[in-house]
């Protein structure tokens, strides 16, 4: 795109050039800063009947500075009694704590906001969605600032030593009037392709289903399997509890207290986070035990191809299959199959019956899959050749989906990437939109 004709050093590392009539300073120099407050949570009147938008690091999105309103409100009466800092119109947020750190949002109307936040309210020769849009671009820059104090915070005093870019008021209505249209349009795209990987998962989720109780031979006939979530199944497979089917134990955990089993580890030793919804295939854990564990049998030790099973916490219920050996703390439980059983299928069939599972665990005091609970899942036996045939033919079915899932995914992050240089180039002046119109 066309550049503007002269340029001047910022002074700004991270901005590089800058127009030659473009002027720089501090944020503070720019705008009012203030920090948000929380009206007293003791006082019911503030809460009831709530209408005014009170923010909080929630509810900013990473994709979008435009805020559409908070999840949390607060009353009226709290705005016109001042138990909470009050904001005008056109204010900038900023996340100033937390793992959000640096997130920017963009208000349209009066709000208020709790004290994570710092609202910046511009003077009259800055136009607040031109500095909203700037500010976005500096994120990290705003983590290395606060970083830089004893608490990673960006409190007032960090946030107005922002170094600011301020053009003519005229460029910065263009500039914001370019990016909203420019970033609806990414934003659309992105959206759009978003929706196409939900739909791919919902697609692989479903071929599962279907394939692991009716088969892959849509004329054969069928039987009520007796159990609602499964319905039909082929007439000549077998049904049962999973504990008839396979030996059903829980993982262990070896001592910690003796170094002998987590030196020079190698063996995987597989907790719930190394569990993955988008493949039931383990291809290696994030911490390994020794060698001298798996021999002293310091922590239970599973065959190849054994099928583990997360038995409690928000993962309850996903699904991995080991081709090695190998062991899992207490949180998992480990199916290993008799001969009458294809593991692949098994691990694919149970992968159906997330839901249920959770069901199950639900019926117990406490939610989880113990070994008991675990056993009792219903499990549909087709022969063995045909297990084999539905494992294989699901292979093939997951590797083509997650090649799309993989194309898509890089697309949605090229997009965002073009987003962020396109917003961080507009802001600096790399592109001169003076003559653009909508």
């Amino acid at each position: 795109m066309k550049r503007y004709e002269t340029y001047k050093d910022s002074g700004i590392q991270w901005v590089g050039e800058i127009p030659s009539h473009w002027d720089t300073n501090k944020l503070k120099y720019f705008a009012d800063i203030s920090t948000g407050t929380t009206p007293s949570t003791a006082n019911e009147e503030y809460w009831n009947e709530a209408t005014e938008n009170w923010y909080t690091p929630a509810d900013f999105n990473e994709g979008d500075i435009h805020l559409n309103g908070s999840s949390r409100k607060v009353a009226a009466m709290a705005f016109e009694k001042s138990a909470c800092k009050v904001f005008k119109k056109n204010v900038v947020l900023v996340v100033g704590i937390g793992a959000t750190l640096g997130k920017i949002g963009f208000s349209r109307v009066e709000c208020s906001a709790n004290q994570q936040i710092n609202a910046i309210e511009f003077y009259d020769n800055v136009y607040p969605l031109f500095g909203a849009y700037y500010l976005s671009s500096l994120k990290e820059v705003m983590k290395s600032l606060a970083s830089a104090a004893t608490l990673a915070i960006m409190n007032q005093s960090v946030t107005g030593s922002i170094p600011f870019v301020c053009p003519t008021l005229a460029e910065q209505e263009t500039i914001a009037a370019y990016l909203d249209h420019k970033v609806g349009q990414i934003d659309a795209t992105i959206a759009e392709k978003e929706q196409m990987l939900e739909d791919l998962k919902n697609y692989r989720s479903a071929i599962i289903s279907e394939v692991v109780t009716k088969g892959l031979d849509k004329n054969v006939e069928m039987k009520d399997s007796g159990v609602e979530c499964i319905g039909m199944i082929p007439k000549h497979w077998n049904i049962n509890k999973l504990k008839f089917f396979a030996d059903i134990s829980t993982g262990t955990t070896p001592s910690t207290d003796n170094e002998e089993y987590w030196k020079e580890p190698t063996e995987n030793w597989y907790t719930p986070s190394d569990f993955c919804e988008e493949n039931v295939h383990l291809e290696t854990s994030s911490r390994k035990v020794s060698t001298t564990a798996f021999q002293e049998s310091a922590c239970r030790v599973f065959k190849k191809d054994v099928v583990l099973v997360v038995g409690i916490g928000a993962t309850l219920g996903k699904i991995g299959i080991s081709s090695v050996e190998c062991s899992a703390n207490q949180q998992i439980n480990a199916i290993e199959f008799y001969e009458n059983v294809y593991p692949l299928f098994g691990a694919y069939y149970l992968s159906s019956l997330k839901e249920l599972m959770k069901s199950l665990a639900s019926a117990a005091t406490l939610a989880i899959m113990n070994q008991s609970v675990t056993g009792s899942i219903p499990f549909v036996c087709p022969t063995l050749d045909e297990q084999q045939e539905i494992a294989d033919y699901l292979e093939k079915k997951m590797k083509s989906i997650g090649s799309l899932l993989n194309q898509i995914e890089v697309q949605i992050n090229d997009l965002k990437s073009y987003k962020s240089a396109l917003i961080t180039e507009a802001v600096t002046g790399k592109i001169d939109l003076r003559e653009w119109k909508s």
